[in-house]
């Protein structure tokens, strides 16, 4: 249904819509929104569906009145619901809207952007930016590609009663997923969703500067994957970010849910110098069993550790269920944090720390400190450090196979994101290093539907970051690595592309090679389906295979052109380029550019 030409609503902004849409045919109904501006006073409901969803065109924004503290979008009660592609505006004064998103069987919000600054009155119960539940066991939401950079002021957690970045309750039952999300900028955690039966599954995404935590979890079967987590009041873009409370990595606590078992696996997680952080991942009192797989973590604040399991007693809530043990593999911890401990595990028996790697330069720095922990051991890692490599206390621990010497990855190195995470402007990531000196030449990356692709990029001179760098993962340095969906992320670099992968929908990787051919791949998707794609080097190419029907290499005078289908199931095209990288094409779906 056309909302304009169905409903009559007012695509300019000036006529409220929620009173039409409330009262309108909605079970069966894709309510589908052209390009504008729709004005929201009061709460779309829709509710007891069976099947429902709202649909943008184009641009499309939901804007509220000042002081709207709110949901302005409720679908709940209903089976099948979908809110896609309509921003939320928030850029009146003191407006903190929100969607909830729930249901019983499947829900999803997919391509939204908040738009603004969520700030309300210092004593105001605000309303978080999202809201979602799985109402059954067997019932899924999904958020995905939802992009809110709050810039909100810190330290008003507000008794719990501040802004919160995305909402997982108890009434949660099923399996919410929320995959390359970006959150940043909350004062009352980015994602607050442990305190629920359910499991919560963070896929991908960008969790920054929020207090608190940038992502808490707490029940059995919850994760964090493939996720970039900073904390740098420095490249904050909140009026107050040096008034942040305790911004930890990851936070798990469950509350009063007799629930546990947290994984955190393949992050990059940073804590910057002069950031109150208790660490990189903070297992709180209430906090259970939990595992930190493959995962990058540097720690340049003092005191702060790079993993920290509190005493699970429960503080103000009852304990966590048993086992209590924490476990570390292959865990790298970088940095040059004063005192404390590298890795502090307290009152947590048969922990585990293997085939860990930890080079921390600060002063007075432990490597691993296990207290009232016994059964617990110490393995095959790396522990280099300013003070004692294993400390314990009141412990029988197995400590042996470890090495004092050598180096460990640091966040981005083979990782999910980059060493120097910076970010746009938008996002509070640091572009001072874009300056006319650094111009050089432009690699653009731009997504051209709802799908999401993740890149990296590695280059012989040095990258950075734009304001023109919309998802706001860019670094400085000779690599970056982030994350596009509908829109693009673009930055400059000196010297040559040395590297290039992009992933999502079909896959394209490129290597400089010195003295011999470069090489260019595309690789289908895994349903099978066919991808075509297009390639531009600056020399001439050559198939690495022969031609396939629908493969075709040709020149325009100044470029080779690689036209090409690819079939899914681990399937390839490769070819040899000499010359640079200038663009690619993939399936339509996203591009990739250089301009000089």
């Amino acid at each position: 249904m056309n909302v304009v030409d169905d409903l009559g609503l007012d695509p300019n902004g000036n006529e409220p819509i929620q009173g039409k849409l409330n009262n309108a045919e909605q079970d069966g109904t894709l309510f589908v929104f052209p390009e504008g501006d729709y004005l929201v006073t009061d709460r779309i409901l829709m509710l007891f569906n069976d099947a429902v969803g709202m649909v943008g065109q184009g641009n499309v924004r939901f804007t509220t009145p000042s002081g709207y503290n709110d949901w302005a979008v409720i679908i709940d009660h209903g089976e099948y619901g979908l809110f896609e592609n309509i921003d939320v505006d928030l850029r009146a004064n003191n407006a903190t809207p929100g969607c909830r998103i729930a249901g019983y069987t499947d829900v999803q919000i997919r391509d939204v952007e908040f738009i603004g600054q969520g700030i309300q009155n210092r004593a105001a119960d605000v309303n978080p930016a999202l809201g979602l539940i799985a109402r059954d066991s067997d019932a899924e939401v999904l958020a995905e590609n939802v992009v809110a950079r709050n810039k909100g002021r810190m330290g008003e957690y507000n008794r719990g009663n501040g802004r919160v970045g995305a909402w997982v309750g108890q009434s949660s039952k099923g399996t919410v997923t929320i995959r390359n999300c970006h959150v940043s900028g909350f004062p009352n955690n980015g994602l607050y969703t442990s305190r629920t039966p359910g499991a919560v599954q963070v896929e991908g995404g960008v969790f920054r500067n929020n207090d608190i935590s940038q992502v808490r979890l707490g029940s059995e079967g919850s994760y964090v994957k493939n996720a970039l987590i900073e904390v740098d009041p420095s490249k904050s873009n909140s009026p107050n970010p040096w008034g942040m409370l305790n911004g930890r990595g990851v936070r798990i606590e469950s509350g009063q849910i007799d629930s546990a078992g947290v994984t955190v696996e393949n992050c990059d997680i940073r804590i910057a110098d002069g950031a109150s952080s208790q660490g990189g991942v903070v297992a709180a009192r209430p906090g259970g069993m939990f595992d930190v797989v493959d995962t990058r973590i540097q720690v340049d604040a003092k005191y702060a550790s790079g993993v920290l399991g509190r005493v699970p007693d429960g503080g103000s809530h009852n304990p966590p269920p048993k086992p209590h043990r924490a476990r570390l593999r292959n865990v790298s911890v970088t940095g040059d944090a004063d005192g404390g401990a590298a890795v502090d595990i307290r009152s947590r028996p048969d922990s585990m720390v293997r085939s860990c790697c930890i080079q921390q330069s600060g002063n007075r720095r432990t490597g691993v400190k296990l207290v009232d922990s016994n059964g617990s051991a110490v393995r095959e890692s790396t522990v280099n450090v300013s003070g004692q490599t294993v400390e314990t206390e009141s412990t029988n621990a197995n400590v042996w196979g470890n090495s004092t010497g050598g180096s460990c990855p640091a966040p981005g190195e083979g990782g999910a994101s980059t060493t120097d995470a910076g970010g746009s402007d938008d996002d509070g990531g640091d572009d001072s290093s874009s300056d006319a000196s650094n111009e050089g030449k432009r690699l653009t990356v731009r997504g051209k539907s709802h799908n999401s692709f993740k890149y990296v990029v590695e280059v012989s001179g040095e990258i950075h970051g734009t304001d023109k760098a919309e998802s706001g993962e860019g670094g400085s340095g000779g690599s970056v690595t982030g994350w596009v969906g509908k829109g693009e992320d673009s930055f400059t670099f000196t010297g040559e592309i040395e590297r290039l992968v992009v992933k999502g929908k079909m896959t394209l990787r490129y290597r400089r090679s010195d003295g011999s051919p470069n090489v260019m791949k595309f690789g289908g998707n895994h349903t099978g389906e066919i991808a075509w794609y297009n390639g531009r080097v600056s020399g001439d190419a050559g198939r690495t295979w022969k031609l396939e029907d629908g493969d075709s290499i040709s020149s325009d005078g100044s470029e080779t052109l690689l036209d090409g289908c690819v079939a899914g199931g681990g399937w390839w095209d490769s070819y040899h380029t000499h010359g640079e990288f200038r663009s690619a094409l993939l399936d339509g779906d996203c591009a990739v550019s250089v301009d000089d």
